[in-house]
């Protein structure tokens, strides 16, 4: 299970849902720093919902680089959403 959202509202789920709070919680460090530009992150480990899914799914199958792709339409998003 990912929880999207903010960071603060991710972590208020979280917490106050009874099923997602007994789910273990997996962290780790990111081996880049967020290429998300339009909100700043509460911390330099924090990334967005897309780059943390995409670091998660490369440790799991021990694949660092396997997904990296998937970030090309986040920039794009980015971009156009720069753009506006």
């Amino acid at each position: 299970v990912v929880v999207d959202g903010t960071w603060a509202n991710a972590r208020k789920l979280v917490l106050k849902d009874p099923v997602l709070s007994r789910f273990p919680r997996v962290q780790f460090t990111p081996r880049q720093e967020s290429r998300y530009r339009i909100r700043k992150e509460p911390n330099a480990q924090s990334v967005s919902t897309i780059e943390a899914t995409v670091e998660a799914l490369g440790l799991l199958e021990d694949a660092p680089d396997a997904y990296r792709r998937m970030l090309g339409a986040f920039d794009a998003m980015i971009d156009l959403q720069i753009e506006k």
